[in-house]
């Protein structure tokens, strides 16, 4: 009983600490300006190969990249929480969002 005590008085005495730390520091706090591209940041990373057809495979699904990259690792980046959503990186640039292919469209195409 002594020792939970002293976790619960100790553990009140970290937050306080905490937020009056927060409360010094609030004039330097600078936040981000809200964009499409703010979230992105908070995304969780993956790394992948684009095949000889400029597809790639990513959680059981195939996606498309948005320029020509066959044969390179790019970098993904993706929301955990909802699927969809994967932004196509390479080398740190941005390219933008990779999309699901379309079948009909891949299949009325004239091949040369």
């Amino acid at each position: 009983m002594l020792l939970l005590k002293l976790i619960l008085s100790s553990s009140r005495w970290v937050v306080d600490g905490l937020i009056s730390r927060f409360g010094v520091d609030l004039s330097r706090i600078r936040f981000l300006s809200p964009s499409e591209d703010t979230d992105e940041l908070f995304y969780a990373e993956a790394t992948c190969t684009v095949k000889k057809d400029n597809t790639f495979s990513f959680q059981g699904d195939r996606y498309e990249t948005p320029i020509d990259l066959r044969g390179k690792k790019i970098e993904l980046r993706y929301e955990r929480s909802r699927q969809g959503t994967v932004v196509v990186y390479d080398k740190g640039r941005r390219l933008g969002l990779a999309r699901l292919p379309d079948a009909v469209a891949n299949g009325l195409a004239r091949r040369k």
